[in-house]
């Protein structure tokens, strides 16, 4: 069976990229700290992935650090970490998520968390959900985790891929 092609960023998408980049709530990662020993919840896109794993890795490798990503994947990544979130299907997978990323760090001898979401996200637009949202997402796991591991270097990163197929990762300011 031939595989699906990757989604495209549609023109609302794209707005809502260019609207959290030009309030400053997404900015590059140039200049922050890209810790090379860490655990993941990020989603488990089978098109992006790779290229987004193997970026962090270039990233590390580039300041002459050896990664170590401890991935929790799941569809939607991050966004899994709200309150009813409807890809749950009222399951407290939201709960289960903090649970197994507290063991994930416990296991891998970290504190730094790093929380990802992508746009465009098929989970995402399934629910739906815009970059807005998503951002908004991230802000609700990072008060989460922290509530539940207040020890956490939580790193919230928003990965997006443009029409042109580059991908780009920023790094999300919240609160």
């Amino acid at each position: 069976m031939a595989r699906k092609p990757r989604l495209i960023l549609n023109t609302e998408e794209a707005d809502e990229i260019g609207t959290l980049l030009g309030d400053k709530r997404l900015v590059s990662i140039v200049g922050h700290k890209i810790w090379p020993h860490v655990v993941v919840c990020g989603c488990g896109d089978g098109h992006e992935e790779d290229d987004i794993y193997r970026h962090h890795h270039g990233l590390c490798k580039a300041r002459d650090e050896e990664p170590m990503i401890h991935k929790n994947l799941t569809d939607g990544g991050a966004l899994v970490l709200q309150w009813n979130w409807s890809l749950n299907f009222g399951l407290p997978g939201d709960e289960l998520m903090i649970k197994k990323l507290g063991a994930s760090m416990r296991f891998k001898e970290t504190n730094v968390l790093v929380l990802r979401v992508h746009a465009p996200c098929r989970a995402a637009r399934e629910t739906p959900m815009g970059p807005l949202k998503q951002f908004e997402a991230l802000q609700v796991g990072k008060s989460r985790m922290l509530a539940a591991y207040p020890k956490t270097v939580v790193c919230p990163f928003f990965d997006v891929r443009y029409a042109d197929g580059k991908l780009r990762t920023y790094f999300a300011e919240l609160d």
